[in-house]
């Protein structure tokens, strides 16, 4: 065996072009970059060669691992740096391995149990010999097996939100046996009702609620949690990788933020510290590489970096797509009954017909609901795991679904592999603080930049290059809902954007047996397709894509809220609520986020308190009653601040519960106004009876008539009913343009029966005829309120609630009425006529006030429509 020699080394090209062209490639790689990746890597290097954090978009199927794989073997070559290339699964690494091999760059695979590695291949990425590709657990780890990289590619950056916290994150299950001990711990944290609600084993109506600890209440148990994990982990009463984390959270029990429902707890920092990890913080350089990188600070925040720079988009890929998508929407074609047996029997029929799918679903329990009544019975059905390290068995049968939970990337399917795609539900249900964002707090427009990246992800997992095709089937009315939205549209990228469009309008403007037809003729290209596609080429050529209302603000915000986490992981608490402070300023002045706002201010807030402890200054004190003030007026409409029970908190918001928030002023203004019509006896009395006698009974005109009328009583500026009308609210209350509250009444239903299908959707459609109407947009935290003696849903009713729809009985607006009632009678016997207008105004909010009907009182102890979100 000869000794190894080594020849002469020929110059690493300064231009990234001509070095791919100089690879020892394999006879199917490409001999050279395609034209758009040519422009990626030259607008790299040099300009970015010393960038900390640098980000690149390319669409699903253009060639990321190509350019990440260049640049890869460059900086290896030419500055003799460690590079790893980090994917999100280890099926992923396998097919990265193997292209970066294919294109002449020299890699190692190092995935599994790192106690497995072959000493050999960590010795050639030691020694900057070839590039370590693995997964993103190799570098996001309490004990990170390579924690020397110098350059960090980040593949599928868009979806590393849970590997990049997962270090800092502790998930407690309810079938693990400390969950309950977790429980009651955290019982002086939460409301009693909610404590109940958890503990009861019963209380499924709950289940998929989710909770947020008071954030002042964690902080002073903070000893006693750290301590029954401690002992939980040795009892082996939490997951195994409780261990692991507690090495990095145990001392700063204090920062972390516990989200609480049935299923699980999750104790977790709101931005993951990447800059205390030194695998990560340690890099030279970090490039992150997506399919959609956003413009909302999406990409800072998963990854706790204050500033990402962005490589420009490749001339002419702003309207460039890969491949072609028919999007279908069965569930919104004319005749599709709403009955689960019906669609499910339609869904196996279009599966039969493409042979083999793959369906995205947002968790575990929406896929395996999916995976047992919507498949046909004689299709092979794939998880995960059967698929981890190759997909030849499931893009070799004949009939077979693959089912992925949360998991709308790390598949390549191209061409005959797969030609259809079901995306089963709205992507916004990952780990509970997504779900508390997405259901308890209401923001769902900062999860937008997310779920559309979920979507375009997810629709071009079988669309690899630019001739491949495939059918996306879009199920679940959220998803309709959220893909019909203008706004969203005009968000994505002007090829998904007419796809999407197209695929709408064939949805709604045919039959289901149309549809069927349709999905035939995109199945075998047909000339008939042909049209069709021109016509959404024609289309894509009018599209601009447009930033979404408020992308600047969340943008801006992002450094803020990145720092504010740096430093109170470090235990500076004056300089994270700084932080808070520039982070709830800023990102408040886009109407629609205005409840991410309040989660900032109630921070701010908390951590105001935190750092003063019991001998605040009296300032800080005033600091932090204005903070929980200005996080209960952006948080109206929802319920997650009524569900503290830190007698901190409860302290701090009450010595300004009186320093009225905007809803509850307008609508005190308005009762102002009222008050000189209603003071008079022969207006007020007939007008209280009315509403009295209207909802005692069950008749449906009295009924509806009262609802209207009640609106004066509860501060609203314009209060209308449906003019007899069928498509309309039977009551539209206007709070002077604060917000909108619309009613549905099935007050002659029986309540031994159950809500239908068709009074949610009544119910979920009434704040747009609303705004159709006045010719407004629909301001941000309206409600639209089902009122009926009914207390139970059918079964497929909860599945189509939108977020804005609630449900109340009887009973509830009957004591409404008398609350109201009562408060109006003690205003006009406590008020002059000639009384001055402060003096009015302050009589009317504290007797509102005490008597629970502010709106932002009533609004909060509405019914949620109970959906299945797993």
């Amino acid at each position: 065996m000869p000794f190894p020699t080594v020849g002469p080394t020929s110059p690493v090209d300064d231009d990234l072009v001509e070095f791919y062209r100089s690879l020892p490639k394999s006879a199917d790689a490409p001999k050279d970059l395609w034209f758009h990746q040519g422009e990626i890597v030259r607008s790299y290097a040099p300009a970015h060669l010393k960038s900390a954090d640098v980000a690149l978009e390319l669409p699903p199927g253009a060639g990321k691992t190509l350019v990440g794989g260049t640049i890869a073997e460059w900086r290896r070559r030419r500055l003799g740096e460690r590079a790893v290339y980090a994917c999100a699964t280890r099926g992923l690494a396998h097919q990265t391995h193997a292209k970066l091999s294919s294109y002449g760059v020299r890699s190692v695979l190092l995935i599994g149990s790192n106690h497995d590695w072959l000493d050999a291949d960590r010795l050639r990425y030691t020694s900057a010999q070839a590039v370590a590709v693995t997964t993103y657990w190799s570098i996001f780890n309490s004990n990170p097996p390579l924690s020397d990289a110098q350059l960090l590619i980040l593949d599928d950056a868009h979806a590393a939100e849970n590997a990049v916290a997962g270090p800092w994150s502790i998930t407690i299950d309810r079938r693990d046996d400390a969950y309950m001990p977790i429980v009651e711990a955290l019982a002086p944290t939460l409301e009693s009702l909610v404590v109940a609600r958890l503990t009861d084993p019963a209380a499924g109506k709950y289940a998929n609620d989710i909770y947020m600890a008071s954030v002042v209440g964690v902080a002073a148990q903070a000893a006693d949690l750290a301590d029954l994990l401690r002992r939980a982990v040795s009892a082996r009463a939490v997951n195994k990788s409780t261990k692991y984390v507690m090495r990095l959270v145990e001392s700063h029990f204090d920062r972390m933020l516990v989200y609480v429902s049935r299923r699980a707890i999750v104790f977790r920092p709101f931005i993951p510290p990447t800059s205390t990890l030194a695998a990560f913080d340690g890099a030279q350089q970090r490039l992150y590489m997506s399919a959609t990188l956003g413009e909302g600070g999406e990409l800072e925040r998963t990854f706790g970096r204050p500033k990402i720079a962005r490589l420009p988009v490749p001339s002419g890929w702003d309207r460039r797509g890969n491949g072609r998508r028919f999007f279908a929407f069965p569930e919104s074609t004319k005749d599709l009954a709403a009955a689960p047996e019906v669609r499910q029997a339609y869904i196996q029929k279009v599966i039969a017909k493409f042979g083999r799918a793959v369906v995205l679903a947002p968790d575990n329990s929406s896929m395996e609901a999916f995976l047992s009544d919507w498949v046909p019975a004689e299709a092979a059905v794939f998880r995960p795991d059967d698929v981890e390290d190759s997909l030849a068995s499931f893009a070799s049968a004949p009939l077979a679904v693959l089912g992925m939970a949360n998991r709308y990337d790390g598949l390549d399917l191209p061409d005959d592999a797969c030609r259809l795609v079901i995306i089963a539900g709205l992507p916004a249900r990952g780990d509970l603080q997504e779900r508390f964002l997405a259901k308890g707090l209401g923001a769902i427009e900062v999860l937008q930049e997310r779920i559309r990246a979920r979507i375009t992800q997810g629709a071009g997992r079988a669309t690899r290059n630019p001739t491949d095709f495939a059918a996306v089937l879009m199920l679940g009315t959220d998803l309709a809902s959220f893909a019909g939205r203008l706004d969203v549209q005009e968000a994505l990228h002007p090829e998904l954007h007419a796809e999407l469009k197209f695929g709408l309008m064939a949805s709604l403007e045919n039959s289901s047996a149309e549809l069927l037809d349709l999905l035939d003729h995109f199945a075998n290209q047909t000339p008939e397709w042909a049209g069709a596609d021109a016509t959404i080429r024609s289309m894509r050529d009018s599209y601009t894509q447009k930033v979404p209302p408020g992308t600047k603000e969340l943008s801006d915000a992002a450094s803020h809220e990145v720092a504010a986490w740096q430093f109170l992981w470090q235990g500076e608490w004056n300089r994270a609520r700084e932080s808070a402070r520039s982070a709830a300023d800023t990102v408040r002045g886009s109407r629609g986020s205005q409840r991410y706002a309040a989660l900032w201010n109630y921070l701010l807030g908390s951590w105001t308190l935190i750092a003063g402890g019991s001998g605040i200054p009296r300032a800080d004190a005033d600091v932090a009653a204005a903070a929980f003030n200005a996080a209960r007026a952006g948080a109206r409409g929802t319920t997650w601040l009524s569900h503290l029970a830190s007698p901190a908190d409860l302290a701090a918001m009450e010595k300004q519960v009186l320093e009225v928030d905007a809803l509850d002023g307008a609508a005190v203004a308005q009762a102002v106004v009222a008050f000189d019509r209603l003071r008079r006896p022969a207006i007020y009395a007939p007008l209280a009876d009315q509403i009295r006698a209207g909802i005692a009974g069950t008749a449906a005109v009295p009924f509806e008539g009262a609802l209207v009328r009640l609106g004066e009583l509860a501060g609203a500026s314009s209060f209308v009913g449906d003019g007899g009308g069928t498509a309309k609210p039977d009551a539209s209350w206007d709070y002077s343009g604060v917000l909108w509250v619309t009613w549905e009444a099935k007050s002659e239903a029986r309540a031994d029966t159950e809500v239908n299908v068709s009074s949610v959707d009544q119910t979920n459609r009434h704040l747009r005829s609303m705004a159709d109407r006045l010719g407004q947009s629909i301001p941000s935290g309206s409600v639209s309120i089902l009122v009926t003696p009914q207390n139970s849903f059918d079964a497929a009713a909860p599945g189509i609630a939108e977020d804005h729809s609630f449900w109340v009985n009887i009973q509830y607006v009957q004591d409404l009425a008398a609350r109201l009632d009562g408060a109006w009678r003690t205003i006009r016997t406590t008020l002059a006529p000639d009384s001055e207008q402060e003096r009015k105004r302050q009589v009317i909010l504290e007797v509102f006030h005490t008597a629970g009907v502010l709106p932002t009182q009533w609004m909060a102890q509405l019914n949620g429509i109970q959906r299945d979100v797993g």
